[in-house]
């Protein structure tokens, strides 16, 4: 992080170009980082102290998927980040999975709070209508008119 802010590495949250900022940072950034110094650790190594999806691990310093959060944080925490977790996930691929958990972990206070006016938030709104077109029985879709 400190490279970041003495590079001059900044992500601009309302800029969908710049998004997400690890691809940025990591794929982007990388060649110039790695002429500062910072060393990226091979996929052998990082998957030894992180995960990005698959078998939930709880032996991990960090994951990246955002539909782990429920798996790692009380209802009452993401009830507080509701807002700022949904403008972070802005695809439906991985917005489709964070709600599931939800469901599967009964935490029907924060999907109350995340779907309430959910057709004025966008990428809820993408997500309902990729779910939508790609599985119309799906009964998320239930749930997201339900807490609407």
């Amino acid at each position: 992080m400190q490279s970041l802010k003495k590079l001059g590495i900044t992500v601009d949250l309302s800029n969908p170009f710049d998004q997400p900022e690890d691809q940025i940072i990591c794929t982007h950034k990388k060649d110039l980082l790695e002429s500062h110094g910072i060393n990226f650790a091979p996929v052998s190594i990082a998957s030894e102290f992180s995960f990005e999806s698959g078998r939930l691990r709880k032996d991990v310093l960090g994951f990246h998927a955002a539909f782990n959060f429920p798996h790692f944080f009380t209802q009452g925490d993401l009830i507080k980040n509701a807002d700022n977790i949904v403008s972070r996930i802005s695809q439906p691929q991985s917005m489709l999975p964070y709600l599931n958990v939800c469901v599967e972990l009964k935490m029907f206070d924060l999907l109350k709070v995340t779907l309430n006016d959910f057709r004025e938030k966008p990428n809820l709104l993408k997500a309902f209508h990729f779910l939508s077109a790609q599985n119309p029985n799906s009964p998320l879709l239930e749930i997201f008119t339900n807490f609407e």
